[in-house]
């Protein structure tokens, strides 16, 4: 949680599976999304990817241009040795 006090916007991978997390330190909340190939920063209230698209967050995905809709990633905040464990020497903490 602490990465998203420097950034609200995490461009990650899970595997192989690209994500976007956008996230506040403060309230403790991330959502996830897929992000294909694009990589996205903050703009006022929403996300704008490279190509200079407009995107916003809302519970079902990301809503860009012309209506495309990237899927929200199911996912839930826990402590770092769940995930550890759960994965064992599959599992890599963020490393900003």
């Amino acid at each position: 949680m602490k990465a998203f006090a420097r950034t609200p916007v995490i461009n990650d991978s899970v595997g192989d599976l690209a994500v976007v997390l956008v996230g506040q330190a403060d309230s403790r909340t991330v959502r996830a999304y897929e992000r294909g190939q694009r990589k996205f920063r903050t703009q006022g209230d929403g996300l704008r990817d490279g190509e200079g698209g407009l995107w916003q967050p809302t519970e079902a995905g990301l809503t860009g241009p012309g209506g495309q809709l990237l899927p929200r990633v199911a996912g839930q905040v826990s402590y770092w040795f769940a995930w550890d464990g759960y994965l064992g020497d599959a599992a890599q903490l963020y490393q900003p």
